[in-house]
C-alpha cells in the first residue's frame, strides 16, 4: 500500500479529541442526531432548559457504541454554544473509574479561578445593591452595581460602608445557595486576598488550611460524593447569576457500569442523582456521553432525571456522499466525489456498517491507496483487510487457547468431523456430551464470495442429518460486513468478530452460551455429562492455581521485596541512577510519589492477607503484584531523586528512567488483563470506597509522563534555562 498523501483531504482517524473550541473541527455530516442536538441547544439558549421525554430539565445523554460519533456530536454542541457568547462550558473526558479523579484531574483544572472569583463578586455586588436601593441618593450606585459597571469592593470602600457586614451577608447567601456551610464560608473568602489562595486550594480537593479550619471549614473534597457535590455547587453558583453553565462528561462507562458494586450504587449514585437534580433546576446543562452500559447502571430514579437521550445515527449512502464532498470542498474548494463514485460511497457506508469512525478511516486509506486513480470496491476491500485484520492467525489462535484453558474446556485442533455424509475440517472442537461445539476461523468477510466460501462448511440440512448434537461458532479475524451477517447467522449458532479490547470476553460469553445449550440438550442424568463437567471444573481450578503460582514465583518467592527488585521490576533504576537517595528537597516531585504511594497503601498488603486466606485464594494474585509495584515505585523515586541531585548526570537519564517505568506499567497491565484479576475488587472499610485493580493501569501509566514533566522542570529551574535545550 502506498503511503498516505500529504494532500489527503480525509483525517486518518475519526477519534474526536478535545484541544480547544477554537481548534479546526472535523467535518460534520448533518444527520438526524446532529439536527436534533442543534434544535435542543437553540431551545436551551432561549428557555434555559430542555423539554424532553421526562419534562423540563437540562440533562442530555448521548449514547452509542464505539465509533458512532458520540464525542464528535458533543464537541459540535459545545462549538455551537461557544458562538452564543456568555456560556461557560467544560469538556471532561473521564480519566479513571472515579468521580473524584474526574473532579481533580479534569473539572478543576479547566475551571478558571478568576471566573469563580468574579462570579462571587457578582453575588457581593447584588447584596450591596439591595442595601443601597433603600435611598434615592444611593439608588444610582445600586443600578451601577447591577449593571456590573463598578467594582463592588472598591465602591464599598469609597463611600465608607461596612465591609464586615457585607462579607457576613455574602457568607450567608452562599451558604443558602450551596446548602453547605463549608462551601458558604470557603467561597466567600475568595473576596479576601489573604484567603483566596487557601480557598482555591481547598476547592481543588486539598485539606483545609488552618485559616479555613478556624472559620469552620474542616471537611476535605476527597471522596466521589464530595466531588459530585462540589460540581453541583459550581453549577448552583453560575445558575444563581443566571449564567449558562455547560458540562460535558465523556466516556461515562469508565465511571459507571452495570458491574459496579452495590455499595457504590447506594452511595455514589445517590450523590450523582443529586447532581442531576441540581443541573436540572439551576439552568445548567449536563451532557453525558458513553456506551449504553452507563445508562443501564443508573437506578430508575436517576435515569428519569435525563431529559433527552440522543443516539448517533448509522451513516447511510447519502451521508457518505455528503461527507466525501464536504472533505473535498474543505481541501480544494471544489465540491466533488472524486476519486470516489456514488457506488463506492454506498459500498463504504454498507461495509462500515454505518459506523462513522470506520467510514472515515476507510476513506483516508482508500484515497491514499488509489494514489490519484479512481477508488474501486476492490481497493476498499484491500484497505479494509489491512486496517481491520490487526492480529496474525498465530496470535488469534493463542487468544482462543487462553480462553479455552481458562474455562477448563477440553478441546481438539484441526479435527475432521462427519457432518451428514461428508467431513468438514474444524479449527477447534470442544466435546460436550455426545456432541460438541465446532469452531471455525475466517478472515474478513467483505463480499459474497467470502460468504460463499463459508456456507459449505456446514449446511443446516447436514446438521439435521448428523448423528451428533453439534453447535457451531464462527470467529472472524477482521471485518464482517453488516450486509453479510444475516446469511451467516442463518448457518452458525454464534459469530464473534475479533476486537483487540474485548475479544477474550466476547469469545468467552459466546462459548458459554453455546456450551450451555448443548449441556441442556444432553440428559441431566448422563454419567458422561456429569463426569465431563467435573473434569472441566478440576482443570479450571488447576489453571487458576497455576496462574497464582506463576505470580508468586515472579514476585514473591521466599522474599517478596528481594525478588521484586532482583528480577527486573526495579533493579534497572538502580543500574541507571545508583545508590539510595535521601530527601530530594524537590517538593513537587515528592508530591507525585507521595500521592501514588498513598493510593497503593489503600490496598491490602500481603502480610495482612496471609494469615486470613489460604495461599490458593484469588485475593493473592493482585496482592502479590502490588508488592512488586510498590517496590518499583520506590526505586523509581530514588532514581529520580539521585538524578535531580547529580548535576553531572545527562538529562537523557531521566527519559530512560521514565521509559523503564512505563515498561513496568505495561507489564502490570498485561498481567492484570486476565478476567479473574480484572473482576476482583477490594472493599476497604477504612476508606469507605471501592478500589478496582484495573484502575491502577491508568494510575501507573500517568506517573512516568508526570515525572518527566515535573522533575525536568524542577532541575531546569535549579540549573538554568540551558538544560534540555
Amino acid at each position: 500500500m502506498s503511503h498516505p498523501s500529504a494532500t489527503n483531504p480525509f483525517p486518518s482517524s475519526a477519534v474526536a479529541r478535545f484541544s480547544s473550541l477554537d481548534a479546526e473541527p472535523l467535518p460534520t455530516v448533518s444527520t438526524d442526531a446532529v439536527r436534533r442536538a442543534t434544535s435542543l441547544l437553540e431551545q436551551y439558549l432561549v428557555e434555559g432548559a430542555i423539554e424532553g421525554e421526562t419534562g423540563k430539565g437540562s440533562v442530555v445523554a448521548i449514547v452509542g457504541e464505539y465509533g458512532t460519533g458520540k464525542t464528535h456530536l458533543a464537541l459540535t454542541m459545545l462549538r455551537r454554544l461557544a458562538l452564543a457568547g456568555e456560556v461557560k462550558s467544560l469538556y471532561l473526558d473521564a480519566p479513571a473509574d472515579s468521580f473524584l479523579a474526574l473532579y481533580r484531574e479534569r473539572f478543576i483544572p479547566r475551571l478558571s479561578r478568576t471566573e469563580v472569583r468574579r462570579t462571587i463578586e457578582d453575588y457581593y455586588a447584588d447584596i450591596v445593591a439591595e442595601d443601597l436601593d433603600d435611598s434615592d441618593l444611593t439608588r444610582p450606585m445600586a443600578n451601577e452595581l447591577r449593571d456590573r459597571a463598578v467594582e463592588p469592593l472598591a465602591l464599598v470602600r469609597r463611600i465608607g460602608l461596612m465591609e464586615a457586614k457585607y462579607q457576613e451577608l455574602l457568607t450567608e447567601r452562599l451558604r443558602e445557595i450551596t446548602e453547605d456551610p463549608s462551601f458558604g464560608v470557603a467561597l466567600s473568602l475568595f473576596l479576601r486576598p489573604e484567603f483566596e489562595a487557601a480557598a482555591w486550594e481547598w476547592l481543588c480537593g486539598n485539606p483545609a488550611d488552618s485559616a479555613l479550619v478556624e472559620r469552620g471549614v474542616v471537611s476535605t473534597l476527597d471522596t466521589d460524593a464530595g466531588a459530585l457535590q462540589a460540581m453541583g455547587v459550581i453549577a448552583l453558583l453560575y445558575g444563581g447569576q443566571r449564567r449558562r453553565f455547560v458540562v460535558v462528561i465523556d466516556e461515562m462507562e469508565k465511571i459507571l457500569s452495570d458491574s459496579s458494586p452495590a455499595e457504590q450504587a447506594e452511595g455514589v449514585l445517590a450523590a450523582f442523582k443529586r447532581m442531576l437534580e441540581i443541573f436540572s433546576k439551576t439552568g445548567a446543562l449536563l451532557i453525558l456521553c458513553g456506551l449504553p452500559d452507563f445508562l443501564e447502571a443508573l437506578p430508575d430514579d436517576s435515569r428519569q432525571r435525563i431529559s433527552v437521550i440522543i443516539k448517533p445515527d448509522r451513516l447511510r449512502e447519502e451521508d457518505a456522499v455528503r461527507y466525501i464532498e464536504d472533505a473535498n470542498e474543505r481541501s480544494t474548494g471544489e465540491r466533488s466525489l472524486k476519486p470516489f463514485s456514488t457506488d463506492v460511497a454506498a459500498y463504504l457506508a454498507d461495509l462500515s456498517g454505518g459506523n462513522a469512525r470506520r467510514l472515515v478511516r476507510l476513506c483516508f486509506y482508500a484515497y491514499a491507496d488509489a494514489a490519484g486513480k479512481t477508488v474501486t470496491r476492490a481497493i476498499v476491500r484491500e484497505v479494509a483487510r489491512e486496517q481491520f485484520e490487526l492480529v496474525s492467525q498465530d496470535d488469534l489462535r493463542g487468544d482462543i487457547v487462553r480462553v479455552l484453558n481458562r474455562n477448563g474446556w477440553r478441546f481438539e485442533t484441526n479435527s475432521a468431523l462427519a457432518f451428514g455424509k461428508s467431513k468438514r475440517k474444524v479449527d477447534y472442537w470442544i466435546p460436550v456430551g455426545d456432541g460438541g461445539c465446532a469452531i471455525f476461523l475466517a478472515q474478513s468477510i467483505l463480499q459474497n464470495a467470502d460468504v460463499a466460501s463459508l456456507i459449505p462448511v456446514l449446511s443446516r440440512s447436514e446438521e439435521d442429518q448428523s448423528p451428533l448434537p453439534i453447535k457451531t461458532l464462527l470467529i472472524v479475524n477482521g471485518y464482517l460486513g453488516e450486509e453479510f451477517r444475516p446469511a451467516l447467522e442463518g448457518q452458525f449458532d454464534a459469530i464473534v468478530t475479533h476486537n483487540l479490547r474485548t475479544f477474550g470476553d466476547d469469545l468467552d460469553a459466546a462459548l458459554q452460551g453455546v456450551v450451555a445449550r448443548l449441556e441442556k440438550d444432553a440428559s441431566a442424568a448422563s454419567f458422561e455429562t456429569l463426569s465431563a463437567k467435573l473434569d472441566q471444573s478440576v482443570r479450571q481450578n488447576n489453571q487458576l492455581l497455576r496462574t497464582v503460582d506463576h505470580l508468586a514465583e515472579r514476585l514473591l518467592g521466599q522474599n517478596a521485596m528481594q525478588l521484586a527488585v532482583e528480577r527486573g521490576l526495579t533493579s534497572v533504576f538502580a543500574t541507571l541512577a545508583g545508590g539510595r537517595a535521601s530527601s530530594s528537597h524537590f517538593p513537587e516531585v515528592d508530591r507525585l510519589f507521595m500521592d501514588i504511594r498513598e493510593y497503593l497503601d489503600a490496598f491490602p498488603r500481603f502480610p495482612d492477607l496471609r494469615a486470613r486466606y489460604r495461599f490458593g485464594d484469588r485475593k493473592f494474585g493482585p496482592t502479590l503484584l502490588l508488592e512488586g509495584v510498590r517496590a518499583a515505585v520506590e526505586s523509581f523515586r530514588e532514581a529520580t531523586t539521585n538524578w535531580l541531585l547529580s548535576p553531572e548526570t545527562d538529562p537523557e537519564y531521566l527519559e530512560e528512567l521514565c521509559r523503564q517505568f512505563d515498561e513496568v506499567a505495561r507489564q502490570f497491565s498485561s498481567i492484570v488483563g486476565s478476567r479473574e484479576l480484572r473482576e476482583l475488587q477490594f472493599n476497604l472499610e477504612r476508606t469507605g470506597r471501592n478500589l478496582d485493580v484495573k484502575n491502577m493501569e491508568d494510575v501507573l501509566m500517568r506517573l512516568g509522563p508526570r515525572v518527566w514533566e515535573v522533575a525536568g522542570e524542577a532541575r531546569r529551574m535549579r540549573e538554568g534555562p540551558t538544560l534540555f535545550s
